[in-house]
């Protein structure tokens, strides 16, 4: 299937595919797979990465290499009138930590259908366009040293709090190491401890998390950044990465 449905004035061959940009989020889901002589059999699952060739999906079904069933988006979408998108998995990987599965899933609906779908309402809503398809990256991403916090709220155990150390950042979110986990789909605020951030924090959303070892890797996404967060920010970026190039 070509990604025309999506107003692509070129179709991506084999080694532009690599390349389409994908935006990472959790919308939560549900899956119907066909069962023979016998009704769909249905389990819930959470898309944490998505884009015009393609998702990223996370769930507690056992699924391999070749299942195909209909991923439904949930809620009411005025002018979507296609809400379940037929797709098959191109790879899959089972956790030994938290035993989640997590696929690649490539649309196998007609571009007519996808032109219609939620697929295109949420690509747009995040913003995807035409033009962007290509980046490499939504923003650059260094890998760096610097002490940060996290901070989360459990209605169940009150305030949460886990120190260590952010391993890499960019403009969009941010990899921090902790010795205690918070939990993956928690908000959080990043608090950066450097001097030269000065108590500088930012909101976010705990899309991953990777035991390794001892220690625990949080993938963050960064949400509602204000012009001087983000202005700040591009600054260290770029002063660490002239700082850090070779020389």
């Amino acid at each position: 299937m070509t990604l025309s449905w999506f107003k692509l004035k070129k179709t991506p061959g084999t080694d532009e595919r690599r390349q389409i940009v994908r935006r990472r989020l959790y919308l939560d889901v549900v899956c119907h797979m066909p069962v023979e002589g016998q009704f769909d059999r249905d389990f819930k699952a959470v898309i944490v990465d998505i884009g015009p060739g393609g998702m990223k999906l996370r769930s507690y079904e056992s699924l391999t290499r070749g299942n195909r069933f209909f991923v439904e988006y949930i809620d009411n979408i005025p002018g979507v009138h296609w809400t379940r998108v037929h797709c098959s998995v191109v790879w899959a990987v089972k956790s030994k930590v938290n035993f989640e599965t997590t696929v690649g899933l490539t649309y196998l609906e007609p571009a007519a259908n996808m032109a219609k779908s939620w697929v295109k309402f949420v690509l747009e809503d995040v913003g995807f366009t035409p033009d962007t398809l290509r980046e490499r990256r939504q923003s650059i991403r260094a890998p760096v040293a610097t002490p940060g916090k996290l901070l989360g709220h459990d209605p169940s155990v009150g305030e949460m709090e886990a120190s260590g150390k952010i391993t890499s950042l960019s403009l969009g979110g941010a990899t921090v190491e902790t010795s205690d986990p918070i939990m993956q789909g928690r908000e959080v605020k990043l608090l950066f401890q450097a001097a030269e951030f000065k108590g500088l924090m930012f909101p976010g959303k705990v899309v991953e998390v990777k035991a390794q070892q001892k220690k625990f890797l949080h993938s963050i996404v960064f949400q509602s950044v204000t012009p001087d967060q983000r202005k700040r920010l591009a600054g260290y970026l770029q002063r660490y990465l002239r700082e850090t190039a070779p020389k």
